[in-house]
């Protein structure tokens, strides 16, 4: 049942319910008992995101499911929603490919935010974006035609927000998500702490070809849509949200290289 398929290509199901209690958990670099039920969260998400044809959301979310098992610690990070300032948890993951892979075959590098919170109705809120750089303008999603390009899609940076529990299958909700329209996403490497503690990584079967643990500078400003369908399209009588960064915060996370194209958010490239 936990076995995974390569990151790029997710599409089996995994139910969320055991994940939902621990996800809001102040650390997800401890016991066991707590990381896995935040990383099956991400791996289910993933899945629900790729059955959706979402492969920026796909990826960010298993990569971030891997992230976690390779022992990263969250960062508190402050959000005005509206009119409201939401905290929550949260780390960033930067993925490369080693130069032993053909540059014809290596896929793009990107940086992912993955950030998540409980409401005080018991729900789950996450927040996730992505860029191709330091910094860099959204892609608007109602711009991106059926069947484009893994490049095409990492071009410009994205971000999506979603708040809910499971499907009558017991899959995440992702029905309700609001998706980045407009705006930019910062997402600035500016320290190496060192590498990733071997014991993280081998303990759980993590086989990666860099693990460095690095803090990057956070700002976006993002204004979002409830989107739906595939394509996608803005549903009638949604609004436009804004939704941005309090400051400019240090966030922690992790810095992955890779020596295989398709890892598993299980185990890497082992």
């Amino acid at each position: 049942m936990n076995r995974m398929r390569p990151i790029h290509v997710m599409t089996a199901a995994m139910l969320l319910a055991a994940a939902a209690a621990c996800v809001d958990a102040p650390s997800v670099s401890g016991p066991e008992a707590q990381s896995e039920p935040l990383a099956e969260t991400f791996d289910a998400m993933s899945r629900v995101a790729a059955e959706n044809g979402d492969l920026a959301r796909s990826e960010g979310f298993a990569f971030a499911a891997l992230s976690v098992r390779g022992g990263v610690a969250p960062s508190r990070l402050e959000v005005q929603s509206g009119n409201a300032t939401e905290v929550y948890d949260a780390f960033v993951n930067s993925v490369e490919w080693d130069p032993s892979i053909a540059a014809t075959m290596r896929p793009p590098a990107r940086r992912a935010l993955v950030a998540w919170r409980r409401t005080a109705y018991g729900t789950t809120k996450v927040l996730s974006m992505h860029t191709p750089s330091d910094s860099a303008p959204i892609l608007n999603p109602l711009s991106l035609g059926m069947g484009m390009s893994t490049a095409a899609v990492f071009a410009g940076a994205s971000a999506m927000q979603n708040e809910g529990g499971n499907t009558a299958q017991g899959k995440p909700d992702l029905s309700g998500a609001w998706f980045a329209t407009g705006g930019w996403v910062k997402l600035k490497e500016v320290a190496v702490i060192g590498a990733c503690p071997e014991s993280q990584l081998s303990g759980k079967g993590v086989a990666v070809s860099r693990c460095e643990q690095a803090r990057y500078l956070v700002r976006f400003d993002l204004a979002m849509q409830h989107l739906a369908g595939r394509p996608p399209q803005v549903v009638g009588g949604s609004p436009v949200r804004r939704v941005s960064s309090v400051g400019e915060p240090v966030v922690g996370g992790l810095k992955l290289g890779f020596a295989c194209l398709a890892p598993t958010s299980m185990h890497g490239c082992q």
